[in-house]
């Protein structure tokens, strides 16, 4: 249930994008992540934000042929997160808040902890 929070939150907006947070993948790496999501929409998505970091919304879904961006990435980061990889987009400062002003980059995915909880039962 954290990590599904933590997906919602990140994958909504993340208002500070460093530029050592971005991935930067060769084509082989990017090719090696993106091998489980098939010749799909979502897969294209992927692999032009990765390909052009910073990229808005609207810019994205024509390249990728995808119609909603936001849903897709949500969706594909519950998988990216597996090999340590994040798609995040960050609101254009002074623009409206729908999805169209935001940018796009996938980043190295931060590390989160997670408190461990025992059960009741448990003689710890």
């Amino acid at each position: 249930m954290i990590k599904e929070i933590f997906l919602k939150k990140t994958a909504n907006q993340t208002p500070n994008v460093k530029l050592s947070d971005i991935a930067r993948l060769s084509k082989l790496e990017l090719k090696k992540v993106l091998s489980g999501f098939g010749k799909t929409k979502m897969r294209r998505a992927i692999e032009y934000v990765a390909h052009h970091p910073g990229e808005l919304t609207h810019t994205v879904r024509s390249q990728s042929e995808c119609s909603n961006i936001s849903e897709a990435f949500r969706n594909a980061n519950k998988r990216l997160l597996n090999v340590g990889l994040l798609i995040v987009c960050q609101p254009q400062k002074g623009k409206g808040k729908t999805q169209d002003v935001h940018q796009w980059y996938l980043i190295h995915a931060p590390v989160v902890k997670v408190g461990v909880h025992h059960a009741s039962n448990d003689p710890r």
